[in-house]
């Protein structure tokens, strides 16, 4: 019994594990250090769970939708007036384009192995029910 609660704390953790975004650097996208305001400001990015502000859409296909270069070619010639003035001050570094499109990740922004946290689940799911059906008196 004790083992199988190990293993079950264990397996949860992997779960939270597998789920949890990729680490996004300490940067632009969310936090400004002094540099250029950070994209939460204005933008939530849901598909990393990082909820910002409400002025703009979602960002989280930013990547996905124009691609690399396109992505790289907006953020260097900002073509909304909201955004061009909030950067207008501190424009956006090539090393800053780079870290955002890094963070991005191509618009896969999980870090996810389907397979093993599907494996994970279904390791969890098993002992939740053993521990279930051995309380109600089933065989064990």
């Amino acid at each position: 019994m004790k083992n199988e609660v190990i293993f079950l704390l264990a397996a949860l953790i992997a779960v939270f594990t597998a789920f949890s975004p990729s680490p996004v650097q300490a940067g632009i996208l969310t936090e400004s250090s002094g540099r250029s305001p950070a994209c939460i400001s204005c933008h939530s990015v849901s598909a990393m769970g990082l909820e910002g502000g409400y002025l703009a859409s979602d960002i989280s296909g930013f990547a996905e939708d124009f691609g690399a270069e396109g992505a790289a070619d907006f953020l260097k010639n900002i073509p909304i007036e909201v955004m061009a003035a909030a950067y207008a001050a501190r424009p956006l570094t090539d090393g800053d384009i780079e870290e955002l499109l890094r963070d991005f990740g191509g618009g896969k922004l999980f870090g996810i192995n389907h397979i093993a946290a599907g494996a994970v689940l279904a390791a969890v799911l098993t002992l939740f029910l053993r521990f279930v059906f051995r309380r109600r008196g089933g065989r064990e």
